[in-house]
């Protein structure tokens, strides 16, 4: 039984499914912290020093300043820390290594893997709970969306933990990845990554099929899936359901109007580079690969994603 003040709600899913909108969306709940991607601020906001939603270098921000000063071990320089944490997500938390960390997140595997992925759940609690008590947050937010981190987090026996797996049509995935995107914050305006139709449409595969092993060991009630396409034609709706698996009243649901979402201060920290400071946020489907994408990378997408398509509706 959780013994915390606070509950966290964890994205799963594939990249470039939305779910930095749905992030900052739910942010906006009073008493919620939005996070971005969570398992990224050692590496990007410790060592290489990106900014924060508000504009300032992280480790400059009033919020996440706080945040990792209580969060870190007394033993340890923030910086050292960072590189601690960077340095075991190197070793384990990696896409190919995902099937034996499932093992080990089911009570399987090596002793040594077990213990590693229990001391990375900790720094994870000891980061959730600066949260709450820096910044009065009653819900911490992360988007990270890795389907090892999200097995980190269902064996939490001392927070309450509930899921949202947000999918997204592969050919949609596929496209988004094919555009050049900058990556918000970072010291040099770094290019993303590029990446073929097929082999995102592989990775959305694998990441999403990965993502329904963790869904067997969430208990009932904290698990539910979102597909992108419905929450952006129906935000309201969808945050509602969210609330109510969260148990928040639908009251404090932030989608007004027009799928409009209201103004409120953000210090998301890492995510996708479409993220906006501040000002309200109008909800809305991109789904130009329909008309734009190229038929070859459409079929290749379409292909490899065949074992799901059906499962999600597409």
């Amino acid at each position: 039984m959780s013994t915390k003040s606070y509950k966290v709600l964890f994205i799963v899913g594939s990249g470039r499914s939305g779910s930095t909108v749905l992030d900052q969306t739910l942010g906006r709940i009073t008493g919620a912290f939005s996070c971005g991607e969570l398992r990224g601020i050692w590496r990007r906001g410790v060592l290489e020093g990106t900014a924060c939603l508000c504009g300032r270098p992280l480790l400059e921000c009033h919020a996440w300043g706080a945040i990792l000063e209580r969060a870190r071990p007394r033993s340890k320089s923030l910086v050292d820390w960072a590189r601690e944490v960077v340095t075991l997500q190197g070793r384990i938390l990696r896409l190919r290594r995902l099937p034996l960390n499932l093992s080990a997140g089911a009570g399987l595997g090596t002793a040594h893997r077990r213990a590693s992925l229990v001391r990375y759940g900790g720094w994870l609690t000891d980061l959730h709970d600066a949260i709450a008590s820096t910044q009065g947050a009653s819900l911490v937010v992360d988007s990270s969306k890795s389907a090892v981190d999200a097995v980190v987090m269902a064996g939490s026996t001392s927070e309450e933990v509930f899921f949202v797996h947000l999918v997204r049509d592969p050919r949609g995935v596929a496209f988004s990845w094919q555009r050049p995107k900058r990556e918000h914050g970072s010291a040099d305006s770094r290019v993303m990554r590029r990446r073929p139709a097929w082999l995102s449409s592989l990775r959305w595969l694998v990441r999403n099929a990965s993502a329904e092993f963790v869904g067997r060991l969430v208990p009932a009630g904290r698990w539910m899936r979102v597909r992108y396409e419905d929450f952006a034609r129906e935000p309201e709706r969808v945050v509602r359901d969210i609330l109510a698996m969260l148990a928040v009243d639908e009251a404090l649901n932030p989608v007004v109007g027009d799928r409009v979402v209201v103004a409120q201060e953000s210090h998301m920290a890492w995510g996708n580079p479409a993220r906006r400071a501040g000002g309200p946020i109008l909800i809305r489907p991109d789904e130009r690969w329909r008309t734009e994408m190229k038929p070859r990378d459409r079929a290749g997408a379409t292909l490899m994603a065949l074992p799901l398509l059906r499962r999600y509706g597409y």
